[in-house]
């Protein structure tokens, strides 16, 4: 066998290595992936991994920004909302603004005769010299209000009409975290911001607020 057969036989064996290599580290990412979609409280964004953070505006969250917003709500023992199929009707607001702010959420549960309105927050956990993560529960109280008080927050939300909007996987730095999912007899949507502005997400901070509002009034 001459040296240039010899070359080109190793060339493709090497070849056929990489190749093997590449396909079982792709199957072990979706398989990571794929795994973990259980645990995850948002729909996984499982192709276009590339498009880690910015404008991919399906209705689904990168993995790693999947993560960090399931890790608060594993830690505040909360409902996942995505995969019911029950005939319900919840609204979930979640804002984060570590490190400046506790993590909150607020749920509203709305039932053929009340709203219960139930409030959680966590306190933050410091580790090293400044990193900080979620720490334990320091509130979750319920308490419980009429449909007629429900009536506008509905409106509001059918005038918003949260299956029609965008959510992009965008993070920043020292901002904040708005996160609202609605689940209602079977459909489930929801609608991530970072640090939204009054200039263009006014009809999306005034729903977030009336839901904190009412929950506020009753402390």
């Amino acid at each position: 066998m001459n040296r240039a057969i010899s070359y080109i036989i190793v060339f493709l064996v090497f070849i056929s290595v990489l190749s093997c290599k590449k396909k079982i580290e792709t199957e072990k990412a979706v398989t990571t992936v794929s795994g973990n979609e259980n645990t995850y409280y948002f729909p996984v964004q499982t192709d276009s991994l590339d498009q880690k953070y910015g404008y991919y505006e399906e209705k689904k969250l990168h993995p790693e920004l999947n993560e960090i917003f399931s890790e608060y709500l594993r830690k505040m023992n909360e409902p996942i909302l995505y995969n019911k199929t029950d005939s319900g009707y919840t609204i979930r607001y979640m804002f984060l603004g570590e490190p400046f702010f506790n993590p909150e959420v607020y749920r509203l549960q709305i039932s053929a005769t009340n709203v219960s309105v139930t409030n959680k927050q966590l306190g933050m956990k410091k580790i090293g010299i400044s990193d900080l993560i979620p720490g334990n529960a320091i509130k979750d109280t319920t308490f419980y209000r009429d449909l007629k008080w429900f009536k506008e927050l509905d409106n509001k939300l059918n005038s918003y009409n949260i299956a029609f909007q965008p959510t992009r996987n965008e993070i920043g730095l020292d901002g904040v975290f708005f996160i609202l999912e609605v689940y209602k007899n079977g459909n489930y949507d929801f609608v991530y911001r970072w640090s939204p502005t009054p200039e263009n997400e006014s009809e999306f901070i005034g729903i977030c607020q009336m839901i904190e509002a009412v929950y506020k009034e009753n402390k």
